[in-house]
């Protein structure tokens, strides 16, 4: 009987892993989340007492193809992630600042999809991304659509 493939996921932007979760309740392999935030690698640790990796880090430090395979002992199939949202969201627009530097990570999220070239990347974030427009006018989306064209 052959062993049906387990699908190797990262997880970037992961927060407290609840999107990684659902992937390793679905039988994924989840080998390496990425989270800047104590707190939140705090509580993956925690949940995550089977080997995977757990780095408590800024995406922005990882600038080089050469780095960012350095980081991955596995390139994974799927690559995962929520780049932060509040600059998109409709929940806190009397914060919403368009030079919050938090807007362009998702550039960061685009560069390990260029490096690794998973099977699939799959981008979560909120539904205010689809609307908001950058200082110069251009919706943010298109933005965004651009920087993943322009990896291929």
């Amino acid at each position: 009987m052959s062993k049906k493939k387990k699908y190797k996921v990262i997880d970037l932007f992961s927060g407290a892993g609840g999107f990684g979760l659902g992937f390793k309740m679905a039988g994924y392999d989840l080998c390496l989340s990425l989270e800047i935030d104590k707190w939140a690698t705090d509580t993956l640790s925690e949940n995550n007492k089977d080997g995977m990796i757990i780095l408590q880090d800024d995406i922005r430090k990882y600038k080089t193809r050469k780095y960012i395979l350095e980081t991955c002992k596995n390139i994974p199939d799927v690559l995962i992630g929520g780049p932060p949202c509040q600059g998109f969201s409709n929940a806190i627009s009397f914060k919403r600042d368009p030079n919050d530097p938090r807007n362009s990570l998702f550039k960061h999220f685009a560069k390990w999809v260029q490096c690794l070239e998973p099977t699939v990347f799959i981008m979560e974030n909120v539904k205010g991304i689809l609307s908001k427009c950058s200082l110069d006018g251009t919706k943010i989306i298109q933005v965004i659509k651009k920087t993943f064209s322009d990896i291929g």
